[in-house]
């Protein structure tokens, strides 16, 4: 982990030393704490489907990791589907 910069001479920045500087930064630690959902990932019929054709073009040999497939965030209501569907 990389100690905070706590100081920072008056007209220059923590990074280029030279010219004043007129703004500001901040550094955000962005490193997840825990494992993230597989909500990126396409629906598991869909990579099912892909799967199949991967073998039938006599590809390599796939071996999928969980999660393979991710998941939606439908809240049960059928909203997204609503949603998805409609131009």
């Amino acid at each position: 982990m990389l100690p905070p910069i706590t100081y920072s001479a008056e007209g220059h920045d923590a990074v280029a030393y030279g010219e004043k500087a007129n703004d500001s930064s901040l550094l955000i630690n962005a490193v997840l704490k825990e494992p993230f959902p597989p909500i990126s990932l396409p629906k598991k019929e869909y990579m099912e489907k892909a799967l199949e054709i991967w073998n039938e073009l006599g590809l390599p040999e796939v071996k999928p990791k969980s999660p393979w497939y991710g998941y939606s965030l439908d809240n049960g209501t059928g909203s997204w589907k609503k949603k998805q569907s409609s131009p």
